[in-house]
């Protein structure tokens, strides 16, 4: 789904319209050489090409080329690192204790 994705997604849109993907007419693919992932692409791509937002979310992600989501962490690292130090020696030595 990935390579057809891409495929997709690279395609030139000349004239407002796409005529084939991988010698498979857009408009009237032969779902009997298809396989379930790669007529679910082609169906998903005919959405996208109309404005469906959710249709080209989706064959950018399966393209591989979802956006990274970035966390930044603005507490101190190291102070979090010393304190789980900290809970982990105590609790080794609890655990020492009880030997």
């Amino acid at each position: 789904m990935q390579e057809i994705a891409r495929i997709v997604l690279d395609m030139p849109c000349e004239r407002g319209d796409v005529d084939e993907i991988c010698g498979i007419a857009f408009e009237d693919f032969p779902d009997a050489n298809l396989t379930v992932g790669q007529a679910a692409v082609l169906a998903v791509a005919k959405k996208a090409k109309k404005g469906d937002v959710a249709a080209l979310t989706f064959l950018r992600d399966t393209a591989g080329e979802k956006p990274v989501e970035k966390v930044e962490v603005s507490e101190d690292v190291s102070a979090a690192a010393a304190d789980i130090k900290r809970m982990v020696a105590a609790a080794k030595a609890k655990d020492d204790g009880r030997r």
